[in-house]
């Protein structure tokens, strides 16, 4: 990484978008909404940042745009888990210049140019596959207990299972799901297995429907 990178978090997804420094601005938003079907909301899911070498191998960042603390810190350990530690800062150090084309500073996100764009080159990471059919995420079942790994433990952090799936850590190819239990699978109690998104919303639906089922009896 040289210079300064914009970058899109998508914290639900736990999913970077990163934009060269050459690139318009707008095309990273185009790029969000390809991937998820919505604009950038800085009020919930979306951080918006710059990243930039500090020399020696060591990165840093500033977050211009989060819906709090808590995401911001979340965008961090995203960025780690790609980079190695990174160090946070209020604004870049002395020497590297965070005036990049069309962006402004460190909050970039007002000076989008919708019609200079080309989202073909953000990079996204983890990468998200484009070959089956119909996209969807990958969820981490406790096995055989309709539980599921929560999104707050993407770092390895200690938290207990939850049984929705809106609060589940989600991936979006199967190495990347892969790569988190070899990491961190070992400290949990029960074995874990991937689980479509969608396939575990059936398994659910079914449950339901047999518990309900046997209520009517």
């Amino acid at each position: 990484m040289s210079g300064v990178v914009r970058f899109i978090a998508h914290i639900g997804h736990g999913v970077l978008l990163e934009l060269a420094p050459e690139g318009a601005s707008a095309s990273l938003a185009a790029r969000f909404n390809g991937e998820f079907g919505c604009d950038p909301d800085y009020d919930t899911v979306a951080v918006a940042g710059i990243t930039f070498g500090l020399g020696e191998g060591q990165f840093g960042c500033c977050i211009s745009r989060s819906p709090s603390g808590e995401a911001a810190n979340q965008a961090i350990r995203l960025l780690a888990a790609k980079y190695g530690p990174m160090q946070r800062c209020i604004r870049p150090p002395h020497g590297v210049s965070s005036q990049q084309g069309t962006t402004s500073g460190i909050d970039w996100t007002f000076d989008l140019e919708r019609r200079r764009y080309d989202s073909s080159v953000v990079t996204t990471w983890p990468p998200l596959e484009s070959s089956r059919p119909v996209r969807d995420l990958i969820v981490l079942e406790v096995k055989d207990s309709l539980t599921f790994i929560h999104w707050s433990s993407r770092a390895g952090g200690s938290c207990p299972p939850t049984a929705s799936i809106d609060e589940s850590l989600t991936f979006a190819c199967r190495d990347s799901a892969q790569a988190w239990i070899d990491r961190h699978g070992a400290g949990e109690p029960q074995p874990l297995c991937l689980r479509w998104r969608s396939v575990a919303l059936s398994r659910m639906d079914q449950s339901d429907a047999e518990v309900n089922a046997g209520m009517r009896g």
